[in-house]
């Protein structure tokens, strides 16, 4: 695996772990019948190649069913000047914390979803927040457009509440400017993707011109994704029953174990006669 290969060249042995293993093959047997059953391996890290489409789907699922539940949607893009320092990261979530107990803040959004993004094209390391708020109106001093207004008048006002959000931000950051983008959300699903392209593609780390492991162990054990107000506990999925792994041989459920573990059990227990030995089975395809 290419991700592999450019975290050892970087001496990054502690940011691969058990991503050695996956997509490997582990063998299950029923303990009733002994029939073995091959199921992949999967280490579940965010920037695994072979696990990130999944999750990124699992959570494309979740946060569009929560997205669903706001009434005014509305997308907010905050951004800091770009910074010599991984770690700014972390900087700009704490900045965004305080930012949400502002008057703005509190008064106008009931709730909604972040997500933390860095990226570096060259220019540094670039920190930037994309949030989705439960907001009619995003402002304290600018009133909100009428239907009576034209096209040019609703066109001003947005203008200066954007410069409004834009300056409060700002100043939270201590940056004398700040770029903000305040738009309104019509497609729930394409904005959810927008949001989550925080999850990293092993493919983009591999073409990454700068060393990833920096920015993998600034980010390691990080929460990027965080629900507030309205949208704190984020609504659940609706419950489903997990299906119950069932041997096609013997139909026994939850019977299987790991074949390394039931030929260790095997060999350790001297008290099984040969004859009362489960025997064991391939499944065919």
């Amino acid at each position: 695996m290419q991700l592999i290969k450019r975290l050892e060249n970087e001496d990054a042995e502690d940011l691969i772990g058990p991503m050695r293993e996956c997509g490997a093959t582990m063998a299950l047997v029923c303990v009733c019948c002994g029939l073995t059953k091959d199921v992949p391996i999967r280490c579940k890290r965010r920037y695994c190649p072979a696990c990130q489409p999944k999750l990124a789907a699992e959570k494309v699922a979740r946060w569009t069913h929560a997205i669903s539940k706001i009434q005014w949607p509305l997308f907010l893009t905050l951004t800091m000047a770009n910074s010599h320092d991984v770690e700014s990261i972390h900087y700009i979530k704490k900045r965004w914390q305080a930012f949400r107990r502002r008057k703005l803040i509190v008064e106008r959004i009931k709730g909604g979803v972040a997500s933390y993004e860095i990226t570096n094209k060259g220019k540094g390391w670039h920190p930037h927040i994309h949030a989705i708020c439960d907001c009619r109106w995003l402002s304290l001093h600018v009133p909100e457009p009428l239907r009576t207004d034209n096209k040019e008048t609703v066109a001003e006002k947005c203008k200066m509440a954007q410069r409004e959000v834009s300056s409060l931000w700002a100043n939270q950051i201590k940056q004398d400017t700040a770029i903000v983008d305040v738009r309104r959300v019509y497609d729930s699903k394409k904005i959810v993707l927008e949001v989550l392209k925080y999850a990293m593609k092993g493919t983009d780390l591999v073409a990454s011109k700068t060393p990833i492991a920096p920015l993998l162990r600034a980010l390691k054990g990080s929460r990027l994704l965080a629900g507030w107000g309205s949208l704190h506990p984020m609504p659940e999925l609706d419950p489903e029953e997990e299906p119950e792994l069932e041997c096609p041989k013997c139909k026994e459920t939850k019977s299987y174990m790991p074949a390394d573990i039931v030929m260790f059990m095997s060999r350790t227990t001297s008290s099984t006669s040969q004859s009362d030995q489960v025997p064991v089975y391939r499944e065919t395809k």
